[in-house]
């Protein structure tokens, strides 16, 4: 987990550096580090990301683009896992 946690960290700072911050490929990269957290038990963290990424989707791509549809996709599994239907339902 530990190593998961240094690979966010290091996104954030090269996200930053790099001016990629609501870039789509940034977008993706959260995702997959969203997926890496959660299947370590860091669920809260991962949700966390997978909003943000979700959140720049919508904007840059727009709502029926196939990364933002992936996006809300993975959100709201991820909320059906967590036993959050309530919240997930609006998504699905």
């Amino acid at each position: 987990m530990a190593l998961a946690l240094d690979l966010r960290v290091e996104a954030g700072n090269l996200e930053r550096r790099s001016g990629l911050a609501g870039h789509p490929v940034t977008a993706t990269l959260l995702i997959n580090l969203a997926g890496s957290l959660g299947t370590q038990g860091s669920y809260q963290k991962a949700q966390s990301l997978l909003e943000r990424a979700l959140a720049i989707c919508e904007k840059v791509l727009g709502p029926e683009h196939p990364t933002t549809v992936t996006a809300l996709k993975n959100l709201a599994v991820h909320l059906v896992t967590q036993r959050c239907y309530e919240d997930a339902w609006p998504l699905l």
